[in-house]
């Protein structure tokens, strides 16, 4: 399974679950549990030291962690040799390696906690905004739209990212945060257009990055 966090999880399911494209449920055959491998087994194997290097070099996605569904059908499984209890670790989790684009908004990050600890919240609102929108617009390119598409829109900003994330119904298959991110984007836009602002020059606090908290812990900041 996928999502926004960039990490990957092995967990079993309750319930027969259809292939979203984002998360592929594998289906033991009545012949496979004879075997001996379980949905408990199954979620040992594959997070096991080898196995889950394996998958996480073939694994692409800074924002959604994917392994292509070529490289899990082919990962063969042995057969335990006898039938055991496996523990049950509940659900599993693997992260990948930073790259390049989480080695930037790390730094957006930290810049945004330094702010915070000088209480320049100001500084830390425009932050936000912008690691907000940097979000958006790669979780927009790893599900498949087109960059020069995006790049084109001389609309495109934090408000127009969010509608197009709303009309792919990310938000729904993924719990993107989008009404804290809405919030944000309001903050972010008085911090700088002070002019345009109806109530002036507003100060801001520690409170008004709030919304915020919920956008870091969803994309594992």
């Amino acid at each position: 399974m996928a999502s926004g966090d960039a990490r990957l999880r092995l967990k079993i399911l309750d319930k027969d679950t259809p292939h979203k494209g984002f998360s592929t449920p594998l289906i033991l055959k009545d012949s496979s549990l004879k075997e001996g491998i379980t949905p408990q087994y199954l979620r040992w194997f594959l997070s096991q030291d080898d196995v889950a290097s394996e998958l996480m070099e073939h694994a692409n996605g800074s924002v959604i962690l994917r392994v292509p569904k070529t490289i899990i059908e082919n990962i063969p499984i042995p057969i335990p040799k006898k039938p055991r209890e496996w523990a049950d670790k509940g659900e599993v989790t693997l992260l990948k390696e930073k790259d390049d684009f989480s080695n930037l908004i790390n730094s957006f990050y930290e810049d945004y906690l330094l702010n915070i600890k000088h209480e320049r919240y100001r500084t830390a609102v425009i932050l936000s905004g912008a690691i907000c929108e940097a979000m958006l617009f790669q979780l927009l390119l790893e599900y498949g739209v087109d960059k020069k598409l995006l790049k084109e829109d001389n609309q495109l900003a934090i408000g127009r990212l969010i509608k197009y994330v709303r009309l792919l119904k990310l938000d729904k298959e993924f719990n993107v945060p989008l009404n804290h991110i809405q919030d944000i984007q309001k903050k972010r836009n008085s911090a700088v257009h002070i002019g345009a602002s109806k109530s002036g020059i507003k100060e801001f606090s520690n409170m008004d990055l709030k919304p915020f908290d919920q956008v870091i812990k969803f994309f594992g900041l």
